[in-house]
């Protein structure tokens, strides 16, 4: 089992924060359809603007990982990019 520590340091704590944003996303969504909890506009405006955020966040990853690396650079050393896959070993 690896520690919170190993897997921030495997990605960055921008990934983390937004793997928990997903989580969110997930439950809340989950339980308004499994459970008929009620869908509010409030909170169909808080899943979608945290859908929002983690698509435009995959994308600038994923398009411009130099641009992710210069955001990152004040938190994680220059030669480890958030975006980039775990250095965990299996």
């Amino acid at each position: 089992m690896r520690t919170l520590a190993q897997v921030i340091g495997a990605t960055s704590s921008l990934t983390y924060n937004v793997v928990g944003h997903i989580k969110t996303v997930i439950i809340l969504t989950g339980g308004c359809l499994f459970f008929g909890d009620e869908m509010p506009l409030k909170k169909f405006l808080g899943i979608a603007t945290a859908m929002m955020g983690i698509v435009w966040y995959s994308q600038a990853c994923r398009l411009f990982p130099a641009l992710a690396a210069l955001v990152s650079s004040t938190s994680r050393p220059r030669h480890a990019l958030p975006c980039a896959r775990s250095r965990l070993p299996r």
